[in-house]
């Protein structure tokens, strides 16, 4: 019963459990996959966003280490 990505703000993760999102997918629930979607759109327009931020700043490399040490890269 807990989100489906601690750290993740989309509306997927702060409304909803890892528990219900699994029983609608389970049960083919059309709104399984729409949630799950959501998800995925707003964690990659996020870290691309991050990794824009990090360009501007000169420090891509340091973004690169985090990311690639970060528990959601395991997930890729």
């Amino acid at each position: 019963f807990t989100p489906l990505d601690h750290e993740c703000t989309c509306p997927t993760c702060t409304g909803y459990t890892r528990a219900y999102l699994r029983h609608l997918v389970k049960v083919d629930e059309m709104l399984g996959g729409i949630l799950l979607s959501m998800h995925n759109t707003y964690f990659l327009l996020d870290l691309a966003a991050k990794a824009r931020e990090a360009i501007l700043a000169d420090a891509y490399e340091d973004f690169y280490q985090a990311w690639m040490h970060s528990p959601a890269c395991k997930d890729y």
